[in-house]
């Protein structure tokens, strides 16, 4: 009976992890639905599930790093399409006019490449702050799973107690 009743909390814990849906609880429902076992075992187990979520956890950074490596090129794309412009434009202009015409259109060519030198400025300091973040959040919980394996593990049951 006292056997039973374990199970059945241990089922009922292992339930509550899967419906809560944070990566630490995903880690902890597949510590508890292994609890028993070896802890090398229940390591191996956790290992094998991390590496998928390690992927969604750095899934949506990937995507800043991304904006912050094309976002110079795209803004260097305009400028380029800018001064062929303010170049066509001052070779069909005659007469006086012509220095500040290019003045005009290479000053609004350089928007561009500032704009896109900020865009890439801010992904990268929004890509940083997050992966620093999602580098903390694993280290804890590798912290937090490898003291929960301590706690259910067959071989570690007994040490546990001493």
């Amino acid at each position: 009976s006292d056997v039973c009743s374990s199970d059945l909390k241990v089922h009922e814990l292992a339930e509550v992890c899967r419906e809560n849906g944070s990566p630490i609880s995903h880690f902890f429902g597949i510590v508890v639905a292994n609890h028993g076992r070896p802890a090398f075992e229940i390591r191996v187990t956790v290992s094998d599930f991390a590496d998928s979520e390690l992927f969604h956890l750095r899934k949506h950074i990937r995507a800043i790093s991304g904006l912050a490596m094309l976002a110079p090129l795209l803004g260097l794309f305009g400028t380029v399409l800018g001064m062929i412009s303010a170049f066509h434009a001052l070779s069909q202009q005659s007469g006086s006019g012509k220095t500040e015409l290019l003045a005009s259109g290479i000053s609004l060519a350089l928007v561009a490449t500032a704009s896109g030198l900020g865009v890439a400025i801010l992904a990268s300091a929004a890509y940083y702050y997050l992966l620093g973040r999602v580098d903390r959040l694993i280290q804890e919980m590798d912290v937090l799973t490898n003291q929960a394996v301590a706690l259910v593990a067959s071989d570690e049951i007994g040490r546990a107690h001493v």
